[in-house]
């Protein structure tokens, strides 16, 4: 994360000269990507952490990378809050081991990004023409000792139509899935 936030630094000198409306504009578009692209890496990795300790240990990463992420781009300049509480539901959904719990988060980031689909949350293993494998690429796969059946539990939370309509912003809508 350092590397990155680094180098997006660097790239920003370029930008220095723009009046305050530009520069505040390209600031939260790459607010936005940065955002994205993590959430990218994170559930497009085939990473299946089977054990309660792996997934604090990841939860607590990315809940540092955010408030890094976080800090960095507020301090640039961006004013794009609702970007700000996406890492740390993630976050939260990978620390928390009971599915009910897991339940209330999703339908959380779900109302907060009414643009989340099902394939962002779980997907099925997938086998590909010639029996190549596709990689698992959701959220939920990263828990790996959640049941079938919880899985399927935990996805019909968004079959429940709460999704706000008030949010015009789209994260997830931009990350494609298999």
């Amino acid at each position: 994360m350092n590397e990155i936030i680094q180098a997006t630094s660097n790239h920003l000198s370029e930008f220095k000269t723009l009046h305050d409306p530009f520069y505040q504009g390209i600031m939260e578009k790459i607010h936005g990507h940065l955002v994205r692209e993590y959430i990218v890496r994170l559930i497009k990795k085939e990473v299946s952490l089977k054990t309660p300790e792996l997934q604090q240990s990841l939860s607590n990463l990315i809940s540092a990378h955010a408030s890094h992420l976080q800090s960095f781009c507020k301090e640039k300049g961006s004013k794009t809050t609702w970007l700000d509480s996406a890492l740390p539901k993630l976050a939260e959904i990978i620390r928390l081991q009971d599915s009910d719990g897991i339940k209330i988060e999703v339908a959380t980031l779900a109302n907060t990004y009414p643009d989340i689909s099902k394939k962002h949350v779980a997907a099925t293993t997938n086998f590909a023409v010639w029996g190549t494998r596709v990689p698992n690429t959701a959220i939920l796969y990263i828990k790996g000792n959640l049941l079938n059946s919880e899985v399927r539990s935990i996805l019909s939370i968004l079959d429940v139509s709460t999704k706000s309509t008030t949010s015009c912003e789209s994260l997830f809508s931009a990350i494609k899935v298999s």
